[in-house]
């Protein structure tokens, strides 16, 4: 068997492993993995000639196993040393913030990574002000909670980002700044200057929705975000892949226009992705463009073809690796992958359906149509069992609105070094911004009001 059919199966054996593994007791795990892999060598050691599906299920199998080892590890060992031990018990610890902080409805949220004689991470919900930043030290007082699973499991949900404990209204105070890695600080510090910049010239809602498509953070009013939820439109709220891939695009058709060499287009390209991924909060939708958009440079870099499926399942054990909990725990995780499969072998099958009906002008907007029911179709399972809700109006707002959402994209990243440099030129600069998003808010809020736009279904 070719090696590189070889470590397919080995990938598509570690995702299938991820899966089962994801709703068994970590005890079982190695008793699994040995119990599998012992069983087939057995059968092996007894079969003279080795047939191609033996072969198959041995590579499925070697990867179902590693899997199995790598889900174990990501397990805490739960000891006096670790901090969710103490839940139930009031503490004083001092840790560092070690990501971005996101403002709440009820004040702000902080990840802190513990030091030492403790170790682990703890969400912290705090007041909105004083405000506390990644990188800064803190020393904190309160009662140490085990997530509690209200709507949803809300403590799988934080176990997937390794936070076993939650701390509310906390005493906190700093300890010292600019704790954090030097180029990390950087980047939100850019990111913060843009965000302020944005919301000078774009008022409100318009700037809750521009800023959270381009920058990944943001809030929204309830009901705006029910409007969105009933069209189908909640993805255009948050940093899509989409994104990240235009941007590598863009970069790249930049770059071999200025008469740049390719491998340094790569290099460039992907450091800019890598930085971009970091600043938005690497979402698992941006990840996955991330990971997916610098394999396909790389391809081009070397003049080699690429298989979008075997891409695709590369790309999904990247990340698993990464954090074996997103496939069960990480809603995004499990939307950017099926919306990505949908578009891969469900609209071949819908253009072939259509292909006699329709030509000329008409074909590009049956295709923008095509593309969103087949992205729907492969998400609709893990949306309807998770929100209980399915738009029906869903396709027609899509390809109303999505066709936008790059040029919206576009026009802030280009409107905020330049209102920056020429702050007097700020509102026309964001004149085109402002403009989209009121269209925008205007297909969503004529299309949320029709009675039959959604159907709420209970499971």
């Amino acid at each position: 068997m070719p090696k590189g059919k070889a470590f397919i199966f080995v990938c598509v054996g570690f995702i299938c492993g991820t899966g089962f593994f994801s709703f068994t007791a970590q005890s079982s795990v190695l008793l699994y993995c040995t119990g599998s892999l012992l069983g087939i060598l057995f059968f092996l050691i007894f079969k003279k000639k080795q047939q191609i599906f033996l072969q198959i299920a041995i590579l499925v199998f070697f990867g179902f196993c590693i899997s199995g080892v790598r889900y174990m590890l990501s397990y805490p060992v739960i000891n006096n040393r670790h901090i969710s031990f103490f839940n139930g018990q009031e503490k004083v610890f001092s840790g560092l913030v070690i990501v971005e902080s996101k403002v709440t409805v009820s004040g702000r949220q902080l990840i802190i990574r513990v030091d030492d004689p403790y170790r682990g991470k703890i969400l912290v919900n705090s007041a909105a002000f004083p405000e506390y930043v990644y990188g800064d030290r803190v020393e904190v007082r309160c009662m140490l909670q085990k997530p509690e699973n209200r709507e949803f499991a809300y403590d799988r949900y934080l176990a997937r980002l390794a936070i076993y404990s939650i701390c509310k209204r906390p005493f906190i105070k700093r300890l010292a700044s600019e704790q954090g890695n030097g180029v990390y600080s950087f980047l939100l510090e850019v990111k913060r200057k843009s965000y302020e910049t944005a919301q000078l010239y774009l008022p409100e809602p318009t700037a809750s929705l521009a800023l959270p498509v381009v920058f990944g953070s943001g809030e929204i009013d309830d009901d705006i975000s029910d409007s969105f939820r009933r069209t189908g439109l909640t993805h255009i709220m948050a940093v899509s892949g989409f994104n990240v891939s235009l941007l590598a695009a863009l970069l790249s058709i930049v770059l071999a226009y200025a008469g740049v060499s390719r491998r340094l287009i790569f290099y460039m390209s992907a450091l800019v992705i890598i930085a971009y991924v970091a600043i938005v909060g690497a979402p698992a939708s941006a990840v996955r463009a991330g990971v997916m958009s610098i394999f396909l440079l790389l391809a081009l870099t070397a003049g080699r073809l690429v298989s979008i499926p075997r891409l695709i399942v590369i790309v999904a054990v990247m990340t698993l690796m990464m954090n074996p909990r997103s496939l069960r725990d990480d809603i995004g995780w499990q939307l950017s992958f099926l919306a990505l499969l949908g578009l891969v072998y469900i609209l071949p099958y819908l253009q072939k359906w259509t292909m006699h009906i329709v030509h000329g002008r008409g074909k590009i907007i049956i295709e923008a149509i095509l593309a969103t029911v087949a992205a729907q179709l492969a998400t609709a399972p893990i949306i309807v069992y998770n929100f209980g809700q399915f738009s029906i109006i869903a396709p027609l707002a899509n390809v109303l609105v999505v066709w936008m959402i790059p040029m919206l994209t576009v026009s802030v990243m280009l409107a905020l070094p330049l209102a920056a440099l020429f702050p007097a030129l700020g509102e026309v600069l964001f004149f085109l911004p402002w403009l989209m998003v009121k269209y925008i808010f205007t297909i969503v809020g004529v299309l949320s009001g029709l009675p039959w736009a959604s159907v709420q279904l209970e499971i």
